[in-house]
């Protein structure tokens, strides 16, 4: 994502809400680049949360928890004090703690009290994210109300507007969009990071609209991009299995399918491996295939069997549109690192033809080129045994 230029744009026809400005036409609804991201050794002492605002019944509710509900407090900061270590259990007490929570006096005054906590040090973040998150599923307008109460220089700000968006966005992605977009105090690297967990409350409902939302906000190259296509599929794939994950793609127009097409095969070899090759096995023809799917692919499958590797990448075809092909370099270089005497044997054993002269040819160029020196000492070793024949 441009960070020098980031502003969401919401739109009200067609797909619903997704442009960025930096496709020219609209005005901005927020930018990054006003504010530099502050070093993360800093911490800024939180100002409190409920000092006077132009959101009076957030700060009168507070204070009657504060004041009725001693036990609730004592019971929050008893979960707080609770100890780190390999039997902790502080977030899921918590998560009980804040599941019995309802009333508006309660909530708040159990957010004055992580906030509170929050000055002491960052092990009590996971607190305030499953406070956020509790409110957002409970009483949404109320979260909206804390969320433009609290103090921009909170150093959970971020945290906050992350669980508001992410949970808001899984019923109502257009209204979470809007707002953010009306958000003037997110700004800098927080932007990206507050938009991701928009997407992946958004995919969660909607994976095909969220697919296309992700597109118009990331460029494809981006990690950041890499990183949504990620959170989408594991939705589609959760809510609907192979079969779902499958669907998801066919609906996503095919000017974006491209773009996701290495997270679908990613999310089907995360189940099993068959489930990768083949679906890409069917799209080798496709137009929106991506050649570096299939390496990925070819890499892993080499640290198990750097032949069926390699045989799998010499027999996809070219690429229709491009004429690319898919490099079978990753597992050459496993195969020379692991067991060059087996690549010896086989190639020994091999007939002359296309997929062995590929194969030594990929030899030849790693005995000048190889990644480290073993690599490099194998590829010779490997062409002088063919080469004695």
């Amino acid at each position: 994502m441009n960070k020098r230029n980031i502003s969401l744009i919401l739109l009200a026809a067609g797909l619903g809400i997704f442009a960025l400005s930096r496709f020219g036409a609209v005005e901005p609804k927020f930018s990054a680049a006003t504010v530099e991201p502050q070093a993360a050794s800093v911490r800024k002492s939180n100002p409190p949360i409920n000092s006077p605002t132009e959101k009076p019944a957030v700060e009168t509710a507070a204070k009657t928890g504060a004041s009725t509900g001693g036990d609730l407090l004592v019971n929050c900061r008893r979960i707080l004090a609770l100890k780190v270590g390999k039997e902790d259990n502080r977030k899921a007490e918590m998560d009980t703690f804040l599941a019995g929570l309802s009333s508006e006096s309660d909530l708040l005054a159990v957010l004055s009290c992580i906030g509170e906590a929050g000055e002491a040090g960052s092990q009590f973040s996971y607190a305030w994210t499953a406070f956020w998150k509790h409110l957002t599923s409970t009483n949404r307008a109320l979260a909206i109300q804390c969320m433009e109460a609290l103090p921009v220089d909170h150093c959970w700000y971020r945290e906050a507007a992350e669980e508001l968006v992410e949970g808001w966005a899984k019923n109502d992605p257009q209204g979470a969009v809007q707002w953010l977009g009306q958000n003037h105090k997110i700004t800098g690297d927080a932007i990206t990071l507050v938009v991701k967990k928009l997407i992946r409350g958004y995919a969660e409902n909607d994976p095909v609209q969220a697919a296309l939302y992700a597109s118009k906000i990331f460029d494809p190259s981006e990690k950041d991009f890499r990183n949504v296509t990620f959170d989408i599929s594991k939705a589609a794939f959760v809510n609907g299995g192979e079969a779902g994950l499958r669907a998801w793609f066919e609906a996503i127009p095919p000017e974006y399918k491209r773009s996701y097409f290495g997270s679908v095969g990613n999310r089907l070899g995360s189940k099993n491996e068959a489930l990768q090759q083949q679906w890409l096995e069917e799209h080798v023809a496709s137009p929106y295939r991506l050649n570096s799917a299939y390496e990925n692919f070819i890499k892993s499958r080499a640290t198990t069997n750097p032949q069926a590797a390699v045989e799998f990448g010499l027999s996809i075809t070219p690429h229709v549109t491009d004429g690319t092909t898919v490099s079978i370099r990753p597992a050459v270089e496993v195969w020379l690192s692991d067991d060059s005497s087996g690549l010896t044997g086989y190639l020994q054993k091999l007939s002359d033809g296309p997929n062995k002269a590929a194969i030594t040819s990929e030899i030849a160029l790693q005995v000048q080129n190889g990644k480290t020196f073993a690599i490099r000492r194998a590829a010779q070793q490997v062409s002088q045994a063919l080469n004695s024949k």
